[in-house]
């Protein structure tokens, strides 16, 4: 989902109907380019069955709908530059790309789910990947743009929300990351969790 919506996104902002920024056409170039390196250097098994992955499609489909109703309401047309219409898309496919990882965990949790044994080597390999992805990324994405909003005297809130997002996404990675290297982690959850739940139990 981040190769679809980063590629999306670095296409767009090539177009002159979108405002310069350098700082975030580079950083969106870097994440493009480390996620196909990802997912072709760990997620080949993925690929090979891409064509069962139908949900991606949906949400690409869910996302390019969402961006046509926002501009219809707020300017009323849906006259657009096809690059502003896809850079909405990628911004809203980014939002519902974590729905994936919802459904996952519902469809292996479920108790007649039939679980397939896992190569430990893979495992492995898929969450460093992952985990270095998501962290290396985000950090462009929510830190270097949560300090120059504070530099150029924007709302504290939205610098506030990249943070918070930022250390959500590291948190879950490392996880990930040491749920696959120690399997001993795999009954823990993540800090915040650890957090929310001691604060929860004070409070009761």
């Amino acid at each position: 989902m981040h190769a679809l919506f980063l590629s999306m996104r670095v296409a767009c902002m090539m177009s002159r109907a979108l405002p310069p920024g350098a700082l975030n056409t580079w950083g969106n170039i870097v994440g493009v380019v480390s996620s196909w390196i990802a997912m072709g250097l760990a997620y080949t098994k993925q690929l090979s069955s891409i064509r069962h992955h139908v949900d991606i499609a949906v949400l690409t489909a869910l996302a390019f709908c969402a961006a046509q109703a926002t501009e219809l309401v707020v300017n009323g047309s849906l006259l657009v530059h096809p690059a502003l219409i896809g850079s909405m898309t990628s911004d809203d496919l980014e939002v519902l790309a974590f729905l994936q990882g919802v459904l996952a965990v519902i469809r292996y949790g479920r108790k007649d789910h039939l679980s397939q044994p896992v190569d430990p080597q893979e495992c492995n390999v898929n969450a460093l990947a992952f985990g270095i992805l998501v962290v290396g990324f985000y950090v462009v994405e929510d830190v270097a743009t949560a300090y120059l909003a504070i530099a150029h005297h924007e709302p504290h809130f939205a610098s506030v929300a990249h943070l918070l997002h930022f250390v959500i996404l590291a948190d879950f990675g490392f996880y990930v990351i040491a749920s696959a290297f120690c399997p001993e982690n795999k009954g823990r959850i993540t800090v915040l969790g650890n957090f929310g739940g001691s604060l929860l139990s004070e409070t009761v």
